[in-house]
């Protein structure tokens, strides 16, 4: 497409090729066998902020079984509960029969009703149920310090070690007896401040200093630590609602509203508090990582002599406070003189793509500069390199190279329009990946959508838009069909839907259907339209429009049923959908209804076999108004007693037959 010269040659520095860790080339780097890239050296910390998300406070426990919170305060502690409707925190007990009296409670963790509070004084942990109405018992442990329940309800408890390089975890069973215990080493200096469980997993939350903490998975079968990162917490726990959590109190989510959560605010005690002041006077976030790191690359060989290297290209993440500077040298032979490389820094040296200025020569010198404030890195994942010097100076007149200062200038200016031209170069490249379904990023696929004029549920998964955009041509042919309907709702729902045309099924004049003298008739009758002379006023309905002899013909015309499956019908929000993607979908002069059946083995004429039945129990019969029994319909009234069962007949059958009316 471009007028650039097709000689280039290039050179990729990345986690596949390129990238060398030696340690006389590194300082304060990682990350060389990545995908993510190079990036600075992490100091083992978190994230100080948002991890009161995924992992709780030790005074406070979330029951979702109850959708209710649980607090113990400071000395002296009293158990405190939030209900869904309620508005103040209230104490779980009276003043004169609460059991924990005069303690000094550490911890609580709640699960299906049940909580347990851990008293490190004393040296034991109490179990309750029925919302503290019934003590289960009491299970010695020398200083227990966080609580956290299994989903199988095993409870998990952290207690102090032998010093305070060690934490002691022991497990307890609904027996209220300790299972299993096990050592764990701390990192260095910090202590517990949380614990969560997930599956057999156990994540604890250690803190060092004001705001500096570590994270610790425990496997709780066989006792086994590892050290874990902001993102493998945000990728394994699900978030709780709480919002946030100080040393003066913390903030919860209770619902929402236009779509924004409602949050409230408390201190340590359960008194409302004011959110501003919960985060007044917080100590600034240790650092993450190291703030300067540097990478020199090994000489990179071009192969040619005198070699005039063209440009250097990153594919680098900078978030702000964080930065890239690259320098270049170039020597004979590869080898670096004792007094040192004379490093070369471009013009704008964050920059992303910029023109390698040195001298010709043969091997090619990289150093990487990484910096950020400590709690942001930089990540580099590739580098591009470009060799030998390639321009649309080649397309101009001699005049342009006169002379070697001009032929520099010019080469440079014309460099970064070659730079752009290249870019699009690249795009239009790569336009036919873009329209392959099975490689395309996700993000693409409405983009996709417009052009085949497709409109998006924003409900719809990945894996739905692709589905329904490879179906697109046959879609259109059968639009407006009885079975292009049915293959619609099959790609958005994954399930088969029967549809039946009313029109076809009326009674007048259906010959063909098993019609007999009698049975059926032309034409409506005359009390179904008010006749002048003829209908009695009070009996027949009356409109200003139509013919009434047209009536036998009209009757169910361009109506049509779509019968929901079970799996569909149970649910409203997705009966919802489903009558939305019909009303979509269908021709513009049509009426559709949707019939959703009782969850069951319904025989007759109304039924679709496949589709809106399902082999289940019986409901318990209830005739009346309000009931599902319809005399002659869906029961069959015999006295005496139960007629035995016909040999051979299974129970299933045998239930269908005593239950059910056929047609």
């Amino acid at each position: 497409m471009s007028c650039i010269p097709d000689k280039t040659i290039y050179r990729l520095l990345d986690a596949d090729s390129g990238w060398f860790a030696r340690d006389a080339l590194t300082q304060g780097i990682t990350g060389f066998t990545s995908p993510d890239g190079l990036r600075l050296l992490g100091t083992g910390a978190i994230d100080c902020r948002g991890h009161e998300r995924r992992i709780p406070p030790p005074r406070l426990a979330w029951d979702a079984c109850r959708c209710e919170w649980l607090l113990v305060t400071p000395a002296p502690s009293r158990v405190m509960k939030l209900g869904p409707c309620d508005c103040d925190w209230q104490p779980l007990w009276s003043a004169d029969g609460d059991p924990l009296e005069s303690r000094a409670l550490d911890a609580i963790a709640a699960h299906d009703g049940r909580f347990a509070v851990a008293d490190r004084a004393r040296g034991n942990v109490r179990h309750f149920a029925r919302r503290g109405a019934m003590l289960l018992g009491t299970t010695a442990l020398p200083s227990p310090r966080l609580l956290a329940y299994a989903a199988h309800g095993d409870l998990v408890v952290c207690c102090d070690g032998a010093d305070d390089t060690a934490v002691r975890v022991a497990v307890i069973d609904a027996r209220l007896l300790v299972r299993h215990a096990f050592t764990v080493a701390l990192p260095s200096g910090s202590r517990p401040a949380g614990m969560r469980m997930q599956g057999n997993e156990a994540w604890l939350l250690c803190r060092r200093g004001e705001q500096e903490f570590r994270l610790l998975r425990i496997d709780i079968i066989t006792g086994r630590a590892l050290a874990a990162t902001s993102r493998e917490l945000l990728r394994h726990l699900a978030p709780l609602p709480i919002a946030l959590v100080t040393a003066a109190g913390f903030c919860i989510e209770r619902g929402r509203r236009n779509e924004a959560a409602q949050v409230s605010c408390f201190n340590w005690y359960g008194r409302c508090a004011r959110r501003d002041d919960l985060e007044t006077g917080l100590p600034p976030c240790a650092p993450r990582y190291l703030a300067d790191g540097e990478y020199f690359t090994e000489p990179l060989d071009s192969g040619i002599e005198e070699c005039r290297w063209h440009r250097v290209a990153l594919d680098a993440e900078l978030p702000p406070g964080a930065t890239i500077r690259v320098s270049f040298a170039t020597t004979a032979d590869g080898s670096v003189p004792a007094a040192g490389l004379t490093w070369q820094t471009p013009a704008t040296a964050t920059a992303d793509d910029f023109l390698i200025t040195a001298a010709p020569g043969r091997f090619l010198h990289l150093r990487f500069q990484l910096h950020g404030d400590g709690h942001v890195t930089p990540r580099l994942r590739r580098a591009r390199l470009e060799f030998p010097r390639a321009t649309s100076l080649e397309h101009l007149p001699p005049v342009f190279r006169e002379s070697g200062r001009a032929e520099d200038f010019t080469e440079r200016l014309l460099a970064l329009f070659d730079s752009i031209v290249a870019d699009t170069d690249s795009a239009i490249a790569k336009f036919p990946s873009l329209l392959d379904l099975g490689h395309t990023p996700d993000e693409v696929l409405p983009w996709m959508g417009t052009l085949l004029d497709v409109a998006y549920d924003p409900r719809w998964s990945a894996k739905v838009r692709r589905r329904v955009l490879r179906a697109i041509p046959a879609l259109y042919a059968h639009r407006g069909t009885r079975h292009g309907l049915r293959h619609a709702i099959e790609l958005v729902f994954g399930t088969n839907c029967g549809i039946e045309e009313l029109g076809p099924r009326r009674a007048h004049a259906a010959l063909g259907f098993g019609a007999h003298l009698g049975a059926v008739r032309v034409f409506g009758r005359a009390s179904s339209r008010l006749r002048l002379g003829t209908s009695a006023l009070g009996r027949t309905p009356l409109r200003s429009f139509g013919n009434p002899d047209r009536d036998a013909l009209s009757a169910d015309a361009f109506r049509f049923r779509v019968l929901v499956p079970p799996a569909l019908g149970a649910s409203e929000p997705l009966t919802r959908r489903l009558g939305e993607l019909v009303a979509a979908q269908k021709p513009a002069h049509t009426v559709e209804t949707l019939r959703r059946r009782r969850i069951g083995w319904i025989v007759g004429t109304g039924s679709g076999i496949g589709i809106d039945t399902a082999f289940t129990g019986l409901p318990k019969p209830v005739l009346g108004s309000g009931g599902n029994i319809r005399l002659r319909r869906n029961s069959i009234l015999a006295a005496g007693s139960r007629p035995a069962r016909p040999g051979g007949a299974t129970a299933a059958n045998w239930r269908v037959g005593i239950n059910s009316h056929l047609e």
